[in-house]
């Protein structure tokens, strides 16, 4: 039913075309996005306590995950359950019990020491402006 290829796709993406082909539901690349971002979001919430030598709190550490995967401090507070000025405090404690300098150095320091994953930032882009 989707009148999209279907390469080129992160598997994430690639399995909400064929759920909606399977189901004959007609779906976007813009729709198609939003739910790899809520999902992404939402696995992000799951995801285990802090590894030991980690400075962070559980939150700061999710809240740090979000960001990581592109998220809004807006889109973080709906997630976490909490107001977005609570969000950037968190934002701001966790920047400073690391040392770093902005929110992007907070994430870079957290992905290089294995903490928090992100997905291949390039494809998201690619799928994000690719025309069907």
């Amino acid at each position: 039913m989707t009148s999209m290829p279907t390469r080129h796709h992160d598997p994430l993406q690639q399995a909400i075309l064929d759920a909606a082909d399977e189901h004959q539901l007609p779906i976007t690349v813009k729709q198609t996005a939003a739910l790899t971002k809520s999902v992404t979001a939402a696995l992000a919430l799951r995801t285990p306590a802090p590894r030991p030598g980690c400075p962070l709190t559980a939150k700061q550490l999710d809240i740090v995950r979000m960001l990581a995967n592109g998220l809004r401090d807006a889109e973080i507070a709906v997630y976490a359950g909490v107001t977005r000025g609570a969000v950037r405090s968190h934002i701001g404690n966790a920047t400073g019990r690391l040392g770093a300098g902005s929110r992007t150095h907070a994430v870079a320091l957290c992905v290089a020491a294995g903490w928090v994953e992100v997905p291949d930032a390039g494809a998201v882009r690619r799928a994000a402006w690719r025309v069907p």
